[in-house]
Order: structure tokens, then C-alpha cells, then sequence
């Protein structure tokens, strides 16, 4: 099938990203466990965050680093809480919350519809 000039083509990483014939039946589950399985070797190949093979993204080993750096260094100190509108309860805005990510919408990437409804705040620990 020819694709005319100038065709914005996207590939939707996030349906990749949750398919489950890749990621196997709980592809929507979160289970980071995934990761350290010895079955699990070459299953970075399947994540499109920086390719693979002879296109791999030349700064993909320094931007892992780097961010894990930062996060630790951030969740070290800090924990991220959601921020209840007055009066409501902490459960309440959790489920609010959840409910605002299963109504997100992708783009080229993951956009969350009206964020501002939604906030979190950065306390430090003590």
C-alpha cells in the first residue's frame, strides 16, 4: 500500500506497550517482577523508550543512569501524595485519581484529559 508524501505515520507505543501477546494476560497489570525473571532476558527489546539493534539510542545507558540518579535522590526525601480537594476524603481522591488515568487519551504520548483537576503534592519526609 503506497503512503502518500509528507504522511504523518506514529506508531502507538502504548497499545505495543499493553499488548497482550508480547507482555503475556496481565500486560495491564502492574508487575515490575516482569523485569527480573531470568525467562525474562531480551524482553528490553520489546520496549520502543530507546530501540534496539543498530538504531539503539546512543544515550540510552547515560539517560538510564541519570534517572535513576534523579528519582532516587527526589524519592529519597520526598513522597508524592495525591492532594484531596477540601473536605474530601484521601480515599475519595485516590479513587478520583484512578479514574482520571483510565480516562487519559494518547497522543504521540500519554496525556492525561484536564490534569489540573488533579493534584499532587511533594511532601518532604520526616
Amino acid at each position: 500500500m503506497p503512503i502518500p508524501d509528507k504522511t504523518h505515520i506514529r506508531i502507538n507505543a502504548v497499545a505495543i506497550h499493553c499488548d497482550p501477546t508480547v507482555w503475556g494476560p496481565d500486560a495491564l497489570t502492574w508487575r515490575p517482577s516482569r523485569w527480573l525473571s531470568p525467562t525474562t532476558i531480551g524482553m528490553e527489546r520489546r520496549l520502543l523508550a530507546w530501540s534496539d539493534g543498530p538504531r539503539v539510542c546512543p544515550g540510552r545507558s547515560f539517560s538510564r543512569t541519570e534517572i535513576l540518579a534523579v528519582i532516587m535522590q527526589l524519592f529519597r526525601s520526598h513522597r508524592v501524595e495525591i492532594a484531596p480537594h477540601g473536605g474530601e476524603r484521601l480515599v475519595d481522591a485516590k479513587e478520583r485519581a484512578l479514574a482520571k488515568i483510565a480516562h487519559s487519551v494518547v497522543h504521540l504520548t500519554l496525556q492525561i484529559k484536564h490534569p489540573d483537576s488533579t493534584h499532587l503534592l511533594w511532601n518532604p519526609r520526616v
